[in-house]
C-alpha cells in the first residue's frame, strides 16, 4: 500500500478532526527529528567526553557536567575550573568557566564564559572566551575535545596580548606592562578593580 493510499485510508477512517491533530503533530515531529538525532550526537559524544576527562586530564583542571534540578546529569552544560599556570601573573588562581554545548555539536563549537567574568584580552567583559577555535567559521573542529579546549584557554591566560584585543581599556594598557600585570594580580587575588 503506497503512502498517499495509507493517507486517504485513515482519512476516512479516522475523520477530519482528528486527522489534523494527527497531521500537525507528524510535521511537527518532522521538523524536530533534525535536531532530536543531531541532539543524540552530542549527547553520545559527550558522554565519550566525561568518560576520557575522567580516565585522563590535566592536574588541577576541572571538567563536570552540572546536574538537573531532578539530580540527573546535564550533559549539556559543563562546570569547568582552570589553574592559573606557575610564573605568570595568573599563577595560584582557579578560575571558573561554564561550558555550553548546543544540539549540534560537535558540529559547532561549545560556549564558554568565566563566572565571574575576567579581564584579559581574549575575553569579552561578558566573562565570554574568544578564541579561533571556539568559532565554527574559523578554527573549529569537531574533533576538538574538552581536553584541548580547556588546555587551549589556559595557554591564552599566560599571553598578555593578541594582535586583535578586545577590551576598549586595553588601547590604555597596550604598551603599558606594568599596569596589566597589576590588573591580572587584581583578578588572580579576586580582588574587584
Amino acid at each position: 500500500m503506497s503512502r498517499l493510499s495509507k493517507i486517504t485510508f485513515i482519512f476516512v477512517v479516522v475523520g477530519e478532526e482528528v486527522w489534523r491533530g494527527f497531521s500537525r503533530r507528524v510535521r511537527k515531529e518532522e521538523s524536530r527529528s533534525g535536531s532530536v538525532v543531531m541532539s543524540g550526537i552530542a549527547l553520545s559524544r559527550l558522554a565519550q567526553e566525561r568518560k576520557a576527562w575522567r580516565k585522563d586530564h590535566p592536574f588541577g583542571f576541572v571538567a563536570v557536567p552540572t546536574k538537573n534540578p531532578d539530580g540527573t546529569m546535564n550533559l549539556m552544560n559543563w562546570e569547568c575550573a582552570i589553574p592559573g599556570k606557575k610564573g605568570t601573573p595568573w599563577e595560584g588562581g582557579l578560575f571558573k568557566l561554564r561550558m555550553l554545548f548546543k544540539d549540534d555539536y560537535p558540529s559547532s563549537p561549545p560556549k564558554c564564559k568565566f563566572e565571574p567574568p575576567l579581564f584579559h584580552p581574549n575575553v569579552y567583559p561578558s566573562g565570554t572566551v574568544c578564541l579561533s577555535i571556539l568559532e565554527e567559521d574559523k578554527d573549529w573542529r569537531p574533533a576538538i575535545t574538552i581536553k584541548q579546549v580547556t588546555w587551549t584557554i589556559s595557554a591564552e591566560l599566560c599571553k598578555s596580548f593578541t594582535s586583535d584585543p578586545i577590551h576598549e581599556l586595553l588601547v590604555v594598557f597596550k604598551n603599558d606592562i606594568i599596569n596589566m600585570q597589576t590588573i591580572d594580580f587584581y583578578i588572580t587575588a579576586g580582588i574587584s578593580i
